[in-house]
């Protein structure tokens, strides 16, 4: 008998794990879109190491959608997850419940980190009051700035003063106008080049100023000049007609002149001085992508004479190509821009024509191949790519791992430091890496003694990537399984192996 129990005993230890092992991978962080679907993927372990297959699942999403399972054979199991449109970095999970063929209840969860494919736009408010000659300055207030350093903020006439943190993402700075009396628009842009997205917005300042209107009129008649509605006057004619110093901005309509003469009332129309147009184009991203598959979104402000929305302006860039302009709404106007294929960094510059008016905005341009160049944006994404897909949960094994810090469009991020995590597994790694010159460092992540899934994070600010290693016992293989996470995602990750 006591031969008997220990074979028994030796039998149920020969098996590799305790109770089958269901996991939905991890995935690195999403842009929440609210359209792009994301594959998330489920991988399951019978007891005896073998895949199990033919299970039945339901799917769960906290936030967003998940789509309906499917099995795609050898223990590997598939959905879809289309994330919700957020404006806002947060976390949501999805979960996965259902039954093996041996009767196991499932019931997992995996949380996934949601960032905002598109930030809300910034807002930047005035008095509101038109900015007059004698009075130079006035208090510029940006709200939904992220990073103070990523923040670029410009104006088509006058200057600005450096921005001055407030806190809660408020920036206050201050205008100055140009020091003659012309009237007109100044029109301040500004973006955030930080975060998941382009934050980015606009306000316009009426400038006032003090105009000199001459009336051709007879000499020793009584000339009043009346400017919307406002009586200047009555001045005595010489022999050069009447002159006026009037206050204008630019919204000013109508004027006319009542001009008395020997009891004669004439009444003329008064034609005024022209008040220009006002033009600016929003700064570029330090860095663009040298893509054509990659198109870039260049934005300008046009404002008429009475600054209301302007006529549209004429976009061009010195390499490359744009799109015929939208407006969209408020005179503000947006073309897309696509690079020519390139195999260095160049210099770029976008220019926006109007009439007599221009304005430009330089830039950087990078080679089609992301290889070739580093960028100078802020990070957008951090990548981890392990060489090995199973090590033994022996404390020993180990594994190279390279973490990537790109912009938001896959070019290297040089001297970036990445805090590294076990998320999962008891493993162990590096805290921080630094990444070289070509935007990358390798280190080796040492197995744990956990069976199942080790999770390696790596961490730059809000910006997050993982990456899984199975550590399974001698004679377990790692089970194939397609990549998790977004396609666009996946081809950037594969472009950094």
């Amino acid at each position: 008998m006591t031969t008997l129990l220990t074979l028994l005993a030796l039998s149920a230890s020969a098996e590799p794990f305790d109770k089958p092992i269901v996991r939905i991978v991890p995935v690195s962080e999403i842009a929440a879109d609210g359209t792009t679907e994301v594959q998330m993927v489920v991988v399951a372990y019978a007891v005896d190491g073998s895949p199990i297959t033919g299970m039945d699942l339901r799917t769960q999403a906290a936030k967003g959608k998940a789509g309906d399972w499917v099995e795609a054979g050898g223990g590997v199991y598939t959905f879809t997850f289309t994330p919700p449109k957020l404006e806002a970095a947060t976390t949501t999970s999805v979960t996965v419940r259902g039954r093996t063929p041996s009767k196991d209840t499932i019931n997992i969860s995996e949380s996934v980190d949601l960032q905002p494919a598109e930030r809300p736009a910034l807002a930047l408010k005035t008095s509101g009051t038109p900015l007059w000659w004698d009075r130079k300055r006035t208090t510029v207030r940006v709200d939904g700035v992220l990073e103070p350093t990523d923040l670029k903020i410009e104006t088509s006439t006058g200057t600005l003063s450096s921005p001055v943190a407030m806190g809660a993402g408020r920036q206050v700075l201050q205008y100055t106008r140009p020091t003659d009396a012309s009237t007109g628009t100044a029109i301040i842009t500004a973006v955030d080049h930080s975060g998941a997205g382009l934050g980015r917005g606009w306000t316009s300042i009426p400038l006032g100023g003090t105009i000199g209107i001459d009336v051709d009129a007879d000499s020793g008649s009584s000339v009043v000049l009346t400017v919307d509605g406002v009586d200047y006057g009555p001045v005595t004619a010489t022999s050069r007609g009447a002159s006026f110093d009037i206050q204008q901005v630019p919204v000013t309509k109508k004027a006319e002149a009542q001009i008395i003469a020997d009891r004669k009332t004439e009444t003329v129309s008064v034609k005024l001085p022209g008040v220009p147009p006002a033009l600016k184009i929003f700064p570029a991203a330090p860095f663009l992508p040298g893509d054509p598959d990659t198109p870039v979104d260049v934005f300008a402000v046009s404002l008429n004479e009475e600054g209301r929305p302007g006529k549209e302006p004429a976009f061009t860039a010195t390499d490359g190509k744009f799109a015929d302009p939208v407006h969209l709404g408020s005179g503000l106007y947006k073309a897309t821009w696509t690079a020519y294929e390139g195999d260095e960094v160049s210099d770029l510059k976008f220019t926006v024509t109007l009439d007599e008016q221009s304005d430009s905005a330089s830039t950087n341009l990078g080679p089609t191949d992301r290889r070739k160049a580093t960028s100078t944006n802020p990070v957008r994404h951090v990548l981890l790519l392990a060489d090995a897909s199973g090590l033994l949960p022996d404390g020993i094994s180990s594994t190279t791992v390279k973490a990537v810090a790109t912009d938001r469009w896959g070019y290297g991020i040089p001297n970036t430091e990445i805090e590294l995590f076990v998320d999962e597994g008891g493993g162990s790694t590096p805290k921080t890496v630094k990444t070289g010159k070509d935007g990358s460092f390798s280190f080796d992540y040492t197995a744990g003694r956990d069976v199942g899934l080790a999770v390696i994070r790596g961490q730059v600010g809000e910006f997050s990537g993982r990456v899984t290693v199975w550590q399974l016992p001698e004679g377990v293989l790692p089970i194939t399984a397609p990549p998790s996470g977004s396609e666009a995602r996946g081809a950037q990750e594969w472009s950094w192996r």
